[in-house]
């Protein structure tokens, strides 16, 4: 799963009314988080990766844009491009055991690893913006259902501020949330001069801050140390998002099960279906300010309504 950050606060599954992926507890915007719903989508016998559609998340910003796919399915296992207000670049979303449009290669990538579930986002800015208010995660327009015991949340809990440091996580809210500063969150980021970044669809991103300047300049920083640093929001002030350079973020679990759509948290299995009340699991990035960097739905067929399901939508 991907996880977000936000605050340095002492971690916990806390009952808040604040919107997801604001900058503080102590917001005060009246925002509302949006998705795009199931009566949008095409019919599920139209999905080509039925049971699972890959989708724009169209609803929260008019900017966001898949020029080859529109609102319809995404391909999942092959790279695809899309544009947002602040960013231009491409996005490969990987599920393990899924019908996906490159089956040979995603079973390769897979094989002999944990992981279940990757992603890789490339491209650049189109203005400059501080590390720290980019973030990541997941967020929800009405609240969760049907959650498990205190006991599993705080254990789970303690399992995602394990993977992202600092993150933020608020379950039982009117608009849910899990949130982290993208580079925290990321399993490996790069920063490169245009023409030298990486092929996502490559199996090994390497790890290269070093265009990042600071800390990194001086020698090769583990991504652990990475990870630290971006966690902490003052120092991530240090820190900007150019115009002129290729940022890679990859992401990957071995939590997230989207033929079944659950997650694996190791000493318990926890349906998706019943928890999230219809609302599909998102790859997504915005700013503290509420701009969209990119915000794709990893929908399965179980989260649909019955009687939507035959219903085709023009695109």
């Amino acid at each position: 799963m991907v996880y977000y950050i936000g605050l340095m606060r002492p971690i916990k599954a806390s009952i808040a009314t604040t919107p997801p992926l604001t900058p503080d507890d102590t917001d005060s915007s009246n925002d509302r988080v949006v998705m795009r719903e199931a009566h949008t989508l095409p019919a599920v016998d139209t999905w080509p990766h039925r049971p699972l559609m890959v989708t724009l998340n169209s609803s929260v910003s008019p900017c966001l844009n898949v020029p080859n796919h529109g609102q319809s399915s995404c391909p999942i296992g092959v790279p695809f491009d899309f544009s947002s207000e602040l960013f231009e670049g491409q996005i490969i979303i990987r599920l393990k055991d899924c019908n996906s449009d490159n089956i040979d290669g995603d079973a390769t990538y897979f094989e002999g690893r944990k992981r279940i579930f990757q992603s890789v986002v490339q491209g650049r800015f189109k203005e400059r913006v501080s590390v720290s208010d980019v973030l990541t995660g997941h967020e929800f327009a009405k609240p969760l259902k049907n959650l498990p015991r205190p006991l599993i949340l705080k254990m789970a809990t303690a399992l995602a501020s394990k993977i992202a440091p600092g993150v933020g996580v608020c379950v039982q809210s009117e608009q849910p949330y899990i949130k982290a500063i993208l580079l925290s969150a990321s399993k490996a980021v790069r920063c490169d001069e245009p023409g030298r970044e990486p092929d996502i669809a490559s199996h090994d991103i390497k790890e290269n801050c070093s265009l990042f300047g600071g800390e990194f300049s001086e020698e090769k920083v583990s991504i652990s140390r990475r990870k630290r640093i971006f966690s902490d929001p003052v120092k991530c002030q240090n820190y900007m998002f150019d115009t002129d350079k290729v940022y890679t973020f990859e992401s990957y679990d071995d939590v997230f099960s989207a033929p079944d759509y659950v997650l694996d948290l190791g000493f318990t299995t926890l349906g998706l279906k019943s928890i999230l009340d219809g609302q599909p699991i998102q790859r997504l990035s915005k700013t503290r300010d509420g701009r969209y960097l990119w915000s794709f739905q990893i929908w399965h067929e179980m989260l649909l309504p019955t009687n939507k399901k035959s219903i085709l939508l023009d695109d």
